[in-house]
């Protein structure tokens, strides 16, 4: 672990708490999908934070078992295999395809059991940035990435609504996920122009409903409380 923010009892949120809206013993509102759980071979511990059950009519129900009901759990916000798969994806980048795979496979190695999981030798190249990417999909599920490495990508994505209906959501650099914003006060816009200028590139992830799509920012989960 880099970086957690401590939570202690006395910091209690109670139903806040991010693990009571996953956990099916508190609102139990949130599951995975089916294509999230497919990614990860049986060999793979964690498989294992996604538990194949059933939640009213939703049978089969991936439900996620990532967080805990504890209250006093502390937040993850940076671990050190992240960085691993920053790094991985940096040297993919600039063609140390050596580096990123020694990189990546730090991280697979460690949580799958079969060699053959491993990114293999030789991979180059965009399949090499893909596997990348699948790793972060793997080891950072349900952390805040996924939105992020698909926008920094241009990436589209499937996403499943209740039912198992999948809608292909392509990139769109006009989609409600990213805005520009000014910066806030510390460069005005100089007397008499028409526009402000427009600064800083802002990421962030918006509840706005998409037309067919629901919230935007599901994307490896579905919400099933309506």
């Amino acid at each position: 672990m880099i970086l957690e923010v401590a939570n202690t009892q006395t910091d209690n949120m109670s139903t806040d708490w991010l693990g009571y809206f996953y956990d099916q013993a508190g609102y139990g509102d949130m599951l995975a999908t089916a294509g999230l759980y497919g990614i990860y071979p049986d060999t793979d511990v964690r498989k294992g934070f996604i538990q194949r059950g059933r939640r009213g009519s939703d049978n089969p129900a991936y439900i996620i078992r990532k967080y805990t009901m504890k209250t006093d759990e502390n937040v993850k916000l940076i671990r050190l295999s992240e960085i691993y798969l920053n790094r991985a994806e940096a040297y993919a980048r600039l063609g140390q395809d050596a580096n990123a795979i020694g990189d990546v496979n730090v991280v697979i190695g460690r949580a799958d059991s079969d060699p053959a999981s491993l990114v293999a030798t030789g991979t180059t190249g965009t399949a090499l940035i893909d596997a990348v990417l699948l790793e972060r999909r793997k080891e950072l599920a349900f952390e805040g990435h996924r939105l992020f490495d698909l926008l920094r990508n241009k990436k589209g994505f499937t996403k499943i609504r209740r039912g198992s209906v999948a809608i292909d959501v392509p990139f769109l650099l006009t989609s409600p996920f990213c805005r520009s914003a000014p910066r806030n006060g510390c460069e005005r816009k100089p007397e008499g122009a028409a526009e402000p200028r427009l600064l800083i590139f802002e990421l962030y992830i918006s509840t706005r409903p998409v037309p067919a799509l629901g919230p935007a920012f599901l994307i490896d989960v579905m919400v099933v409380s309506n």
